[in-house]
Parts: structure tokens; sequence; C-alpha cells
């Protein structure tokens, strides 16, 4: 698992929530080794060379935290091994790039995620608030998962 950064509320809820559905649902994944990116592609790629040397073939799929992590990974996975196909990659954020990389197959998935209906749901939170309602401590952000079956048919959040 490629995760951003350490401490970062983003980095804690997806990789928490990660591992939490993991336990849920009784799977048999292994996850070899968290490491931290900082949401950066650069870093990304030199954790993803270590991952790969110490790891290699024993690396059956890549879960980042972001699309540009996902992206340092496919690029290392390059580097490393020229003309075998990447492991399953599975981002966060449903960037423009992430939907390229769906289409020619360096990537399984990304998860739309839309700073459109994130700046909708802030609104809307807000103005109950303003109405004297009582809001959620957590608020679920409308997801979309994107693969190669459904990629043409969605809109990237950027």
């Amino acid at each position: 698992m490629i995760a951003g950064q350490a401490g970062n509320g983003t980095t804690i809820g997806r990789v928490g929530g990660f591992m939490d559905r993991l336990a849920e649902i009784g799977s048999k994944i292994e996850v070899l080794d968290t490491v931290n990116a900082d949401f950066d592609q650069q870093k990304a790629l030199v954790v993803s060379r270590d991952l790969i040397t110490r790891f290699g073939d024993g690396i059956d799929g890549v879960y980042a935290n972001d699309d540009t992590m996902a992206r340092g990974f496919i690029d290392a996975w390059k580097e490393a091994k020229p003309g075998e196909p990447t492991p399953p990659i599975v981002g966060i954020n449903g960037q423009k790039d992430a939907f390229e990389s769906i289409k020619s197959g360096e990537m399984h998935s990304t998860i739309v995620q839309s700073p459109v209906e994130d700046g909708k749901l802030a609104i809307e939170t807000m103005a109950e608030i303003l109405d004297g309602k009582e809001v959620g401590a957590r608020l679920p952000i409308p997801l979309t998962v994107v693969t190669k079956a459904n990629v043409d048919s969605v809109e990237p959040a950027f």
C-alpha cells in the first residue's frame, strides 16, 4: 500500500478504511508493506522502486491513496520490469491521467472523489448547521469506482 502523509487525516482514513474493510470481509489479502509517499508522484516512484526490489513478483496488487502515487508505482514497475504487465493498481481521486492509465491497461481502477460533490456537501452541511440542524460527525461523499468497463461513461474529477 502506498499511503499519503503520515498523520494526515486523509491518509489515516484511507489506510484505516482499507484495512478495516479487509478485516470485515475476512479477506486473505496480505499487505506486504505500507509506505508513505506524501501524495507525491516522485516520492511514490522512489518508494515503489524499493517495494519492487524487496518484493518483486510477490506484488499481486497495489492500493495507492491517490492517483498520482499510483502513477509513481506504474513508472517504477515499467522501469524495473519493462514489457511486463503491471499488477492491478487501484488509486483514488479520479484524475484524467488515471482514466488514461485504465484505458491503456496500466491501472485497474480509480475511485472518483469529485471536488464538485465535496463542495456541494460542504455547502449543504453548512446550511443545515445555520438552520440549527444537527449533522453527523462523518458525512459520506458519493464515490464512483471507475474500471475499464465504465471508464468511457464517467467524467474525471479533474
